[in-house]
């Protein structure tokens, strides 16, 4: 893989700082195949994440930047709520732990071979933002799968949604809540979501 990103422009120093010591990890692909989201059926997942407390949680975020979510959904078209429902269920509005190392486990995944083309375009793009400085080794934590920040964006989403919300030149979806907010707003209608129409 490191030959080939090479080939393709990618760093070889960045390359090479990303896969340091990277080894398989047995867990990935054990929590790869019995996904919750694949494997229970739909109003099952959904009554075991869709909690009182996650609600409650929705709520006092909006209490606290209702401004900013405001602004966010007069911009995407996405409704408020709709942006924090998301958000509670990727990363309980950033309170998940981000137990992985992003390149061991997009790696594991490639290595794994079922999705290798896929995964090995994630660890490009996590290449590319390591050589724009768009994150630093710190950030980059993940969930098993590779996903990044608050809004669990695959690093080619992030490069190409994720946005800068307060423009501070930074487009932080670890611990910027506006960015979080736009970012997730953004992703929404750059995927068709159409401004007053229901969910389904």
């Amino acid at each position: 893989f490191a030959r080939r990103a090479v080939q393709r422009g990618r760093d070889p120093a960045i390359l090479g700082r990303l896969l340091a010591g990277v080894t398989p990890d047995d867990r990935v692909i054990e929590l790869d195949q019995r996904q919750p989201e694949f494997v229970s059926p739909v109003w099952d997942y959904v009554t075991n994440r869709v909690t009182e407390r996650r609600i409650n949680d929705g709520r006092a975020l909006m209490a606290d930047i209702g401004a900013t979510l405001d602004a966010v959904e007069a911009r995407y078209g996405a409704p408020a709520g709709i942006i924090l429902g998301i958000w509670g269920l990727e990363s309980n509005y950033g309170g998940a732990a981000l137990n992985y190392d992003a390149a061991a486990a997009l790696a594991t995944l490639a290595h794994d071979g079922r999705r290798r083309a896929q995964f090995e375009g994630y660890l490009m793009a996590l290449a590319e933002m390591g050589e724009r400085g768009l994150a630093d080794q710190a950030q980059l934590r993940s969930s098993w799968a590779g996903a990044l920040g608050q809004p669990q964006f695959m690093p080619d989403v992030y490069l190409t949604t994720a946005v800068d919300w307060d423009g501070d030149g930074h487009r932080d979806i670890w611990t910027n809540r506006g960015d979080v907010a736009a970012s997730i707003g953004n992703y929404l209608q750059d995927r068709g979501w159409r401004r007053g129409e229901p969910v389904f």
